[in-house]
């Protein structure tokens, strides 16, 4: 069982954070499929890694 809000030293803020990047994840991954093949989808590309290896991150805070 997940530890309640009150136990939790993140809190809910850390949950709508982490849930904001996630959200960004997503929106910039569709506009990044609907781009054809270029420098700007390779930029993308890089920005989409690095923004998953924040989320990962953000998941192991959670849980220490």
């Amino acid at each position: 069982m997940a530890p309640s809000s009150s136990q939790n030293p993140f809190g809910a803020n850390f949950r709508v954070r982490r849930y904001s990047l996630l959200a960004a994840q997503h929106a910039l991954e569709m506009f990044r499929r609907a781009l054809p093949i270029s420098a700007a989808r390779s930029c993308l590309d890089q920005l989409s890694n690095r923004l998953t290896k924040i989320a990962a991150e953000a998941r192991k805070l959670r849980t220490r």
